[in-house]
């Protein structure tokens, strides 16, 4: 092939880059009409809210108003508005008055603790540049509409303390880079969807205060960067799922006011559920497997440490024993059959948080760790 011919191919592919960029700015929309989008939105809110909303008013610089954030389009260079910040305004109005097709740039929606009725429309699916989209603390109505699909970049959802209803989609599923999802203290029912497990990025998951029901998905033992998990006050059912105990980073668990049953051997519920579940994933930890069949087999009331760990794995060194002592005697004293006989998580913390020299004539490995006395 000759080299004027390369060249020609390299022209076209040029001519065809550069027309595909134009094409693709020109169907963004311009900043202007942005600022009219966002006007006529403002016009449905409440007079106090319109008050609050005084420097919206200069069409050709919305960048200067309160609470709107702009920036450059890439390749094109243009200011749209990436960001809509107002919490905390007493803002009053819905949703759905405002024009998302014209703010299809936002990768920021933050209105949290208003108080903005309506429902979520399904047109907010427009938005798929969004990172954050922040609307806890007002007074929504309706379900979760299933056009948030499509908000792929989305980092956080956070819809808590509304009156959300309906089921959770399954479609939750496909927001695979959501790090902190809150739909906490709403009205939800059903049962939580196992899509939920494939979450991976998720650090944060609350969805506590509602009226969900079924089991907890056994799945959610791959979100394995999770450190906070409020499950507590639904209509939860049936085991508490071992797998949990391999959540790593996990640091808060509530799973109380449910009707989840603690081990496979009781159906005892208890206020104290959470602090149970956390000694039971702790012990299991160690052991390498539930710790359920040991303690009912047990016919002393204590039992070595070195009984309580992993056969698979080698056995710690004196210093690190001394703290692995400590973590099992504080998660044995966590699985009292008796609630009014467990610590609270609090006191479980601080115990844990104790700082106290090791003995060193002390066996930690061949030293007694004492066994619930209903356990024995």
């Amino acid at each position: 092939m000759e080299q004027p011919l390369y060249s020609k191919m390299l022209t076209s592919l040029t001519i065809l880059m550069m027309t595909t960029t134009v094409s693709a700015a020109a169907e963004l929309p311009l900043l202007e009409k942005q600022a009219g989008a966002l006007l006529a939105w403002k016009a449905t809110l409440s007079n106090q809210s319109q008050q609050a909303l005084q420097s919206w008013g200069n069409m050709s610089a919305p960048c200067h108003w309160r609470g709107i954030w702009c920036g450059l389009i890439h390749a094109v260079h243009r200011p749209v508005i990436t960001g809509v910040s107002l919490p905390e305004m007493r803002l009053r109005g819905t949703l759905e008055s405002l024009d998302f097709s014209s703010l299809r740039t936002l990768m920021t929606l933050n209105l949290f603790d208003n108080g903005l009725a309506g429902s979520i429309p399904s047109s907010i699916g427009l938005l798929k540049e969004l990172r954050s989209l922040l609307l806890q603390g007002n007074q929504i109505r309706g379900s979760i509409p299933p056009s948030l699909a499509n908000l792929r970049k989305l980092n956080s959802l956070m819809l808590s303390e509304n009156q959300v209803s309906g089921e959770i989609s399954r479609e939750i599923g496909a927001l695979d880079n959501l790090v902190n999802l809150d739909l906490g203290n709403n009205l939800l029912v059903g049962p939580i969807p196992c899509e939920v497990g494939h979450l991976k990025h998720l650090v944060m998951l609350d969805i506590h205060n509602n009226s969900l029901s079924g089991s907890i998905p056994r799945n959610l033992v791959d979100l394995t960067k999770l450190t906070t998990l409020y499950l507590d006050q639904n209509h939860l059912s049936e085991q508490i799922p071992q797998e949990l105990g391999y959540l790593m980073n996990l640091e808060y668990l509530y799973l109380s006011n449910n009707i989840l049953t603690e081990l496979a051997y009781t159906t005892r519920v208890t206020e104290k559920c959470d602090v149970y579940s956390f000694g039971v994933l702790a012990i299991e930890l160690f052991m390498g497997h539930h710790p359920g069949d040991l303690l009912v087999s047990m016919s002393k009331k204590s039992t070595l440490l070195e009984n309580l760990l992993d056969t698979r794995l080698p056995l710690p060194e004196a210093e690190i024993a001394s703290e692995v002592f400590k973590v099992i005697a504080v998660a044995v004293r966590c699985i009292e059959p008796d609630p009014s006989h467990r610590p609270t998580m609090q006191q479980a913390i601080k115990a844990f948080s104790a700082t106290e020299e090791p003995d060193g004539h002390l066996d930690y490995l061949h030293t007694d760790i004492a066994i619930p006395a209903c356990w024995s």
